[in-house]
């Protein structure tokens, strides 16, 4: 891994962007980033290269001299790998952690940091909004999401799980805490993990709807199937771990399903029939892809078993 190096601890925040194979999406996010309403001396930038074939080192020259940026090469293990190497680089008492796909608001940092300022031994989640409302497969995939918030953060002074593209812990909690957990080499449930054993930890979460993050995560129907089958894989390695604590399996949360056609028939409200129409069948579609990711980690973990026998 390549990387350079400096004394720690010298700016409040340190934001870290994986990054694969986007070097547009990840030029229009370090364009966001120049505008933020924070000192600019108070926060450094590392973008951590996940063995793209395509480098963004073209992407990065332009910003040299806009923010203080940093670019971290290794080889690719997936973006809980990629997240970690950024934070053992980090200079900032703080982590941000951000995609490559995505735009921060201006306020983002200020946000963040407000609460941790306060608490520092929590994690800050912001809001994700999606940047493409116009692409229907990022619309449903946005909708999961919003779904999942309002379930698992049914308590606002209580929240229960954040995006990994919308977080800030303070850097050496996150490092004692163990960090993102690099048996996830997809995108998919490393975030989920990672909340569920903070919490078990003992540690604080805040939500702060005001830290907003633009999503242009573009879509369709191959790409669909492949983000909610990695996303099935990441339920099954989540499951492990949950049982690995002692917990009951948490996979099948069967409130979460009696509850998905109100919260859906919530957020669809108002929109026409026929977009209603195309996105029931993008939930089936979700379905099946997330079983299928789920069935095929749990068939590779019983033969790995076997083998070892």
């Amino acid at each position: 891994m390549c990387s350079s190096g400096t004394t720690k601890n010298s700016a409040t925040f340190s934001i870290i962007i994986p990054t694969y194979n986007r070097p547009q999406e990840l030029t229009d996010c370090l364009n966001s980033l120049t505008l933020l309403d924070y000192e600019k001396n108070g926060f450094e930038v590392i973008v951590v290269d996940d063995g793209s074939r395509i480098s963004p080192e073209h992407a990065l020259k332009t910003f040299g001299d806009r923010i203080s940026l940093r670019l971290l090469k290794k080889k690719h293990e997936g973006p809980a790998s990629a997240r970690n190497a950024g934070a053992y680089q980090a200079r900032g008492r703080f982590l941000a952690f951000t995609d490559d796909d995505c735009r921060p608001a201006r306020n983002w940092l200020k946000e963040l940091g407000r609460h941790l300022q306060k608490n520092p031994v929590s994690m800050v989640g912001g809001c994700v909004v999606n940047a493409i409302s116009k692409n229907i497969y990022s619309s449903a995939s946005h909708l999961i999401l919003d779904i999942v918030y309002a379930h698992y953060n049914v308590n606002g002074m209580d929240p229960h799980f954040f995006c990994s593209n919308n977080m800030a812990v303070a850097t050496d909690v996150f490092l004692s805490a163990g960090g993102f957990d690099t048996s996830y080499r997809l995108a998919g449930g490393e975030d989920r993990e990672f909340c569920d054993r903070w919490r078990s930890i003992g540690y604080q979460m805040v939500y702060e709807p005001e830290a907003v993050i633009w999503h242009a995560h573009k879509l369709n129907l191959r790409t669909f199937c492949k983000q909610h089958k990695a996303y099935g894989c990441g339920a099954f390695l989540f499951n492990r771990s949950y049982a690995r604590r002692g917990a009951e399996d948490s996979t099948l949360s069967y409130d979460f399903y009696t509850s998905f056609a109100r919260h859906f028939g919530e957020a669809t409200r108002g929109l026409p029939g026929s977009k209603v129409s195309k996105l029931v069948a993008l939930m089936c579609l979700w379905q099946l892809a997330n079983t299928v990711g789920f069935t095929s980690e749990m068939i590779k973990y019983f033969l790995g078993r076997q083998r070892i026998r």
